[in-house]
Order: C-alpha cells, then sequence, then structure tokens
C-alpha cells in the first residue's frame, strides 16, 4: 500500500513518468513472449507529431494543425505495417482504419494485437472488429508503458529521422515574442493528403 501511495503521490506531483518510476514491478507473467516471427504480434500507439500541417487557407494566412499519428509495428521484424494520420484525439476509428490499411497493403493481419489500455483500444466496437478477424488482443499492464516501448522507439525515429527535416517541425521551437517572423506555421507547406504519402515513402525506406 505504501508503494502504491509513493507512486500516486510522485504522479500528482512529478507527472506520470515519476510515478510510472516508482510503481511495482509487474509480474513477467503478465508479459507475453516475444514474438518469433512476422505477423505474429502488431504494436499498436499514437503519437502528436512534432509537425504543423496545413489544413486550411485563408486570405491572410494558413490553418495549420498538428496531426495524430497511429502506427501499427511488427514486433518480431520492427517494420512498419500501417499508418494512419488523423486530427484530434485517437479515438476507436483510427484504430480500425490502421487495421483496414494493413490489410490493404499486406492482405494480412498480425494473429495478435498488443496496446495500452486506452479507451480507443478497449471500446466495444474495435473488441467486435478483432474477434471478427479472429485477432487476439493484449494490453499492456497497468501504469507499465514499456511493454510498448517498440512503438515509442519507432516514433522517436520518425520524429528525428522525418520531421526535423521538413518544413514547419517544432521538435526544438520555442515559441518567444522576438521570433514571430520565425514561427514554424509560417514555412508550413504540407497538407494532409501530401504528408501521408511522404509519411507512407519514409516507412517503406525505413523498413
Amino acid at each position: 500500500a505504501n508503494r502504491l501511495s509513493r507512486q500516486k503521490r510522485e504522479t500528482a506531483i512529478h507527472g506520470k513518468k515519476a510515478g510510472n518510476a516508482v510503481a511495482e514491478v509487474v509480474d513477467p507473467a503478465l508479459a507475453a513472449g516475444a514474438a518469433t516471427r512476422a505477423f505474429q504480434r502488431g504494436l499498436v500507439d499514437h503519437t502528436l507529431a512534432k509537425l504543423l500541417l496545413v489544413v486550411a487557407m485563408n486570405k491572410k494566412c494558413a490553418i495549420v494543425r498538428r496531426p495524430w499519428i497511429s502506427s501499427l509495428v511488427d514486433e518480431y521484424s520492427g517494420a512498419t505495417l500501417a499508418e494512419w494520420v488523423s486530427f484530434g484525439n485517437p479515438i476507436r476509428e483510427s484504430v480500425c482504419m490502421l487495421l483496414r490499411m494493413c490489410i490493404l497493403r499486406h492482405g494480412r493481419i498480425p494473429e495478435e494485437i498488443h496496446s495500452d489500455r486506452g479507451s480507443d483500444f478497449t471500446s466495444l466496437h474495435v473488441q467486435a472488429l478483432m474477434a471478427y478477424l479472429t485477432v487476439t488482443r493484449q494490453y499492456s499492464p497497468a501504469a507499465s508503458p514499456k511493454f510498448n516501448s517498440q512503438a515509442e522507439t519507432h516514433f522517436a525515429k520518425t520524429q528525428i529521422g522525418l520531421f526535423r527535416n521538413l518544413p514547419g517541425h517544432i521538435i526544438e521551437y520555442k515559441d518567444r515574442k522576438t521570433e514571430r517572423d520565425r514561427h514554424p506555421a509560417i514555412k508550413s507547406i504540407f497538407d494532409p493528403p501530401s504528408f501521408y504519402k511522404l509519411l507512407f515513402e519514409f516507412s517503406e525506406g525505413y523498413n
């Protein structure tokens, strides 16, 4: 109980990462063994890209938004099986579109899908779809994001390898009044379709 109280206290004061750092050790029995072949297990996660996309234009300027990127990564090979770009917090439709894109691209989907316990993954709609596709669902233990670390590593490489080289990235940008003329929004040139194409080509090259 004291350990749990410490985790809650650290989370409240210093945030989730600090709370997870003092969390109880997860029983290894809760973790599935490593995948031994391609398409055995897919890892699904979302990230808010550090990039601004042009979603509309008005008479004065471009309207920009940060996109959410959803990815399905093959645990065995580390290859990106599918990606989806959306705006707004990830919802069940993002997961469904990932599965659809994977089928369109490869003609198959992983036997197992591993994810965190977000509402987009645990929704009845997604559970019903996976049951229809005969896919086994797996979830990371509560407060243990390291169980989905391979997907997070994929996002980190994408942020550094792709976004840093694109106009409109905000990886190291700090919003200062003296730098308004250097705001990434002014440099943004990619709209959602062109960005998705670029993301697909990067993933194919990374694979």
